[in-house]
């Protein structure tokens, strides 16, 4: 039988990884929203916008990149942001559609990645409890 510590150690290395990865995905995510807001080929279509969808377009273009950069160091406060920043797009896209900037599948790898993160953690505690 493998010693506990080395489950940890790849469960914990598992979790880098994950993190670094949804960093590459928020990174992408935070320099489409702002190829939104500074528009280069649209003819201010950003600044046509209503109000309330800039605030939205602002808000993801600054907190994406905020995210992919604290999960990128694999810090406790890139993981809340990068929470904060998920949950924000799942309550846009159930309660006011029509501020959505992302796409509707985003939902679902919002949801799963959230899954996915709190699976790893609870793994991760669960054997540093025994």
């Amino acid at each position: 039988m493998i010693a506990p510590s080395l489950h940890i150690e790849n469960l914990e290395r598992y979790l880098v990884w994950f993190m670094r990865l949804l960093a590459c995905m928020f990174f992408i995510l935070g320099l489409r929203q702002w190829l939104i807001v500074l528009d280069p080929w649209h003819d201010n279509a950003f600044i046509n916008m209503q109000t309330p969808q800039q605030v939205s377009g602002g808000f993801f273009a600054v907190l994406d990149l905020v995210a992919a950069v604290g999960l990128w160091l694999v810090s406790s406060w890139g993981a809340v942001v990068w929470l904060v920043t998920a949950l924000s797009d799942i309550v846009i896209h159930s309660f006011f559609p029509e501020l959505a900037m992302t796409p509707r599948f985003m939902l679902i790898f919002h949801i799963g990645s959230m899954l996915m993160y709190v699976w790893l953690t609870v793994q991760i505690v669960r054997l540093r409890a025994a």
